[in-house]
C-alpha cells in the first residue's frame, strides 16, 4: 500500500491500519491486510518526521508489517503498490496523478482518494483526461473510491464518509479491501456524491470545531479554580459521555435539557451561551467550511487545467 502524501491525515490512517493489524486475531483473514507500507513525502524532513514516529518498524527486530519511506519517489512507489491512497493537498493531485511515469500503473489497483473536494469523476479526469480525449477501456482503469475521514483514525475513531459515486463499477475484492481500510479507522457512514462535501464537513471539520469548544469549556474552568490536568480529564469524559448519548439515540437537545433545572447552574450557563448565539455561530462555521471545500475542488481543476493535456492519448504500461 502506497500512500501519497503522508502528512497529518496519511500518518493518522496509517496509524489506524498499524493499530488495527496489532490487534487483529490470527484467525482473521490475513489474505485481506496490507503487509508492506510506502509513505511517500517530498521533503528531507518530513522523511525525518516519519523515521521517528514509525522507529519500531524500522529496528533490527523482524515485523510482519514493513514501512518504507520515500522522498520524490511517488512514480515507483505507485508502480510497486496494490493499493493507493491518495492523501496529498487537493491542489497536489492533478499533478500526482498526471505524471506520465506513474499514470499507467494505477491500472486494475484500489485508489482510495482522500482529497477533500475531489469526487471519484475528477480523479477519472486527472488520470485519463477529459471527454475529448481518448479513454482506456473500463478493465484498464484504475479502481476509484472515495472516501473523507478524520484525524481520530489514529485510534480507529474516525466518522468516515464514503461517496457511492462509482461503486457499481468497483470489483468485490476491490470494495472488501476499501471496507476493510476505513473499518480498521473508524465507523464508515455512506453519501451521495452530491452530498459529500457537506458530510465531510460535519464528519472531519468538526473534530476542529468541537476541540474549540472543549477549549473553551477548559480555560473557563481553570480561570473558576481546577487544576487544568483534572479540567481537561473531565470536560473530555464529559463530552464523550455526550456524544455517546446521542449515538444510543437520543437527540441533542433533549440531553441538554435532561440536564438543566428551573433556575439551576447549567441553565444559567446554557443562557450564556444563548446570549453568545453560540448555536448559530457553529452554523455559520458549518456553511463556510462546506463552501470552502466547493472552492478546493474548484481549484484542484484549475490546477489540472494548467498541469494537463486534457486532449492527451491515454497510454497504457505494459
Amino acid at each position: 500500500m502506497a500512500i501519497l502524501g503522508c502528512g497529518t491525515m496519511g500518518t493518522a490512517i496509517l496509524d489506524g491500519i498499524l493499530r488495527t493489524l496489532t490487534l487483529a486475531s490470527p484467525s482473521s483473514s490475513a489474505q485481506l491486510r496490507p503487509s508492506r507500507f510506502i509513505a511517500c513525502v517530498n521533503h528531507a524532513e518530513s522523511v525525518k518526521r516519519l523515521e521517528r514516529h514509525y522507529a519500531q518498524f524500522f529496528g533490527s527486530t523482524p515485523s510482519p508489517v514493513q514501512i518504507s519511506v520515500w522522498q520524490n519517489k511517488t512514480a515507483e512507489a505507485v508502480k510497486q503498490a496494490n493499493i493507493i491512497l491518495l492523501a496529498c493537498q487537493p491542489s497536489q493531485a492533478a499533478k500526482i496523478l498526471g505524471d506520465p511515469l506513474a499514470r499507467g500503473h494505477f491500472s486494475h489497483k484500489l485508489l482510495l482518494n482522500i482529497c477533500v473536494g475531489v469526487s471519484v469523476s475528477r480523479i477519472h479526469e486527472m488520470l485519463y483526461g477529459g471527454p475529448n480525449a481518448q479513454q482506456p477501456p473500463p478493465e484498464e482503469r484504475a479502481y476509484v473510491v472515495h472516501a473523507m475521514p478524520n484525524t481520530a483514525s489514529t485510534i480507529s475513531q474516525s466518522a468516515t464518509v464514503l461517496s457511492s459515486e462509482g461503486s457499481e463499477h468497483i470489483p468485490p475484492e476491490h470494495e472488501e479491501m476499501a471496507r476493510w481500510i476505513l473499518t480498521s479507522i473508524g465507523t464508515v457512514t455512506a453519501a451521495a456524491p452530491s452530498l459529500m462535501n457537506a458530510a465531510s464537513v460535519t464528519g472531519a471539520s468538526t473534530i476542529a470545531f468541537f476541540a474549540t469548544t472543549l477549549s473553551g469549556v477548559v480555560k473557563g474552568a481553570i480561570e473558576t479554580g481546577l487544576p487544568e490536568e483534572d479540567a481537561i480529564q473531565l470536560a473530555a469524559q464529559a463530552m464523550k459521555g455526550t456524544a455517546e448519548l446521542v449515538l444510543r439515540g437520543e437527540q441533542p437537545l433533549k440531553v441538554r435539557d435532561r440536564v438543566m433545572t428551573p433556575n439551576g447552574c447549567t441553565e444559567k450557563g446554557v443562557n450564556a451561551l444563548q446570549n453568545g448565539r453560540v448555536e448559530e455561530v457553529f452554523v455559520e462555521a458549518m456553511k463556510q467550511a462546506v463552501e470552502r471545500v466547493f472552492e478546493l475542488g474548484r481549484e484542484s481543476s484549475k490546477e489540472q487545467l494548467s498541469g494537463l493535456n486534457l486532449t492527451q492519448r491515454w497510454v497504457g504500461v505494459m
